[in-house]
């Protein structure tokens, strides 16, 4: 298609993309003086894409007290586009430091904003007067959203949360208080970035590649595993909360914390601030652009050498594999967050420590 008419109104919006003539018609009697040759509509401008900004009021990663860990698994996952969960008894930051991966994200590339605006467009959430979004989303659904408007659906179609956050981030506070159907309809977007809405007329297929961040407490009471305070959870109560987890969408998370209380302090612990952090997250993100075009987290198939991964580092990790019974899927994963670590130092290749450092971040297995 080289040439488009659409409503006055929507000009700028269309004239967003690239390499297509748009021409705005006031009424249907302009586009058909047009098309015949009565009366030329004027083609629009191309809108410019906005200077990327970062975006106010998000929480510093320089205030979180402690929780190194916990730290440097978000900057890995925005880094690299890779799934977080984030667990351990409330009141310990969990939240906290998910809201600041906002601070980090880096900018969209263009042909991005392009797809991001036009899902947000279809969701009637654009701004006509500034119809190219350029900041990743943020989305932050509360744990009561239905299923529908997680993913997708109703008697008109429109774009969930997941597709909402396409190209951003998905942050799940509380994930296993959400419905278990609708966790469990997030299998298909992370593992291919889609989400396929079945209707009697036919399949719709809505995009929905996001960066999933989660935060849970470990069992009902938020207390189980704590050194601090005795848990007053049974073990089937437990056991029964923590499956709402299910074995297939646990195995799709890259990287997984257990976090514990704080020890408290009367001043800052010298955690690296935002900015900083942001800094390396750009580089690396940079360096995924250059060497392949896309986030490590969406590779196919196995890291090899052309990947960084050499053929001993990939013999060691099916050792390690074998040692912690760990999946194929699994090993993929862990290859994948090992590329993220090695980009943001810098790194032409996965390291053995960094190879050390991703199996670390491997989800707990279920009791």
């Amino acid at each position: 298609m080289t040439e488009v008419i659409v409503p006055q109104a929507s000009v700028r919006e269309a004239a967003s993309v690239r390499e297509i003539s748009v021409r705005g018609a006031a009424s249907l009697g302009d586009a058909v003086a047009h098309l015949v040759g009565l009366r030329e509509l004027p083609a629009a401008e191309p809108t410019p894409i906005p200077a990327w900004s970062a975006p106010s009021g998000v929480p510093d990663l320089g205030v979180v007290i402690g929780q190194p860990l916990a730290r440097r698994a978000l900057e890995i996952a925005i880094a690299g586009r890779h799934s977080l969960a984030l667990s351990g008894p409330p009141g310990i930051g969990k939240t906290l430091i998910l809201r600041c991966g906002e601070g980090l994200l880096p900018p969209l590339e263009e042909g991005e904003a392009v797809e991001v605006s036009r899902i947000h467009s279809v969701a009637g959430l654009i701004d006509r007067r500034e119809p190219v979004i350029r900041r990743r989303p943020f989305r932050a659904p509360h744990h009561t959203v239905s299923t529908q408007a997680l993913v997708g659906g109703g008697s008109r179609v429109r774009p969930g949360e997941a597709s909402l956050a396409h190209r951003g981030v998905l942050m799940l506070d509380e994930m296993l208080q959400f419905r278990a159907d609708a966790l469990d309809a997030l299998r298909q977007p992370l593992e291919s970035g889609i989400v396929t809405i079945a209707r009697v007329e036919g399949a719709l297929t809505l995009p929905a590649r996001f960066t999933l961040l989660a935060a849970f407490n470990p069992c009902p009471c938020g207390w189980r595993g704590s050194h601090r305070h005795a848990c007053r959870c049974e073990d089937g109560a437990a056991r029964r909360y923590a499956s709402r987890l299910s074995g297939p969408l646990r195995d799709r998370l890259d990287l997984w914390v257990a976090m514990d209380e704080p020890e408290l302090r009367g001043a800052p612990d010298g955690a690296e601030p935002s900015s900083v952090v942001a800094e390396r997250v750009h580089a690396a993100w940079r360096l995924q652009v250059e060497r392949q075009g896309l986030a490590n987290a969406e590779l196919q198939g196995a890291l090899g050498a052309d990947g960084g991964l050499s053929a001993r580092l990939g013999g060691l990790l099916q050792q390690r594999g074998r040692r912690f019974a760990l999946s194929p899927r699994r090993l993929h994963r862990v290859a994948r967050v090992a590329r993220t670590i090695a980009d943001l130092a810098g790194a032409p290749a996965v390291r053995q420590p960094d190879l050390d450092e991703a199996l670390a971040y491997r989800p707990e297995r279920a009791t």
